[in-house]
This record gives C-alpha cells, structure tokens and sequence, in this order.
C-alpha cells in the first residue's frame, strides 16, 4: 500500500483511534483496503446485525468482526442458507457452527416473521448463545 495515502489518512484525522463497522462483511476487498487505509494503530468496532426493525447481535471484543446475538430483543427464526422456501425453519437453540442461515424476526411489537434477507455464519457460542459474521 503507498504511504502516502496511509499518511494523508493520518493528516486528515489525526486523533484517529476507531472506528465504527455497521453490516460490513469483514472479509471483503473494501474492508481490507479501509483496515489498511487506517494503519494499525485504530481500532475496529464491529456493531452487530441490525435493520431498522431492531439491533439483533453485539460486539464481543474491539477488532473481531464475531457478535453475539441477543437472544432477549426479538423471536428468532433462521432459514439454512442452502435450503429453499421458509416452511422449515429453524430457532437459536437449533443452530449449527459452521453453516450460514437467513435472519427471520418476529418483534415484540408485531411485526411477524420479517425475511431480513441479512445472512450469516455461526462461528462458535458465547455461552450457550450462537457467536456469528456476517456472511455473504
């Protein structure tokens, strides 16, 4: 990478210690290019899964793109990414590490089975909780 653009970034925000990663596959060319746009000395924060219907995971440590979702904040329901049609869905405790599903919410305030077209891939568990990225 030209240090020239890594120091412009560093003359342009100067305070520069983090920023803030909404939605952002942390795998993709363009995070990439910002992470090395910024240099090693800022941070990430990555902040979940969300739509406008609701914050559905939380950030676990500075720099890790994996969120925990927040099983109290709405009814989850996850279609397998490889499967068609939602007649078989599935709920939190029925997640698998290791496989990519679709996000389906139902909220408290009524609004049921919303398709967030947002997918994903369960990489662990915090607890007994599925730790996720998102997922292309």
């Amino acid at each position: 990478m030209d240090r020239k653009v890594i120091k412009m970034v560093e003359q342009l925000w100067p305070a520069l210690h983090c920023v803030l990663v909404y939605d952002v596959d942390h795998l993709s060319a363009s995070f990439e290019l910002l992470r090395t746009y910024c240099g090693s000395d800022v941070h990430f924060v990555f902040t979940g899964i969300g739509s406008p219907v609701g914050t559905f995971s939380a950030p676990l440590n500075l720099d890790d793109p994996q969120t925990v979702l927040i099983p109290d904040s709405v009814f989850y329901e996850f279609k397998p990414k490889d499967v068609r049609g939602y007649s078989r869905l599935l709920t939190l405790d029925q997640l698998e590490i290791g496989r990519s599903y679709e996000l389906v919410v139902t909220t408290l305030s009524g609004l049921y089975r919303y398709k967030t077209k947002k997918t994903f891939l369960v990489v662990g568990r915090y607890h007994d909780t599925p730790t996720v990225i998102m997922d292309k």
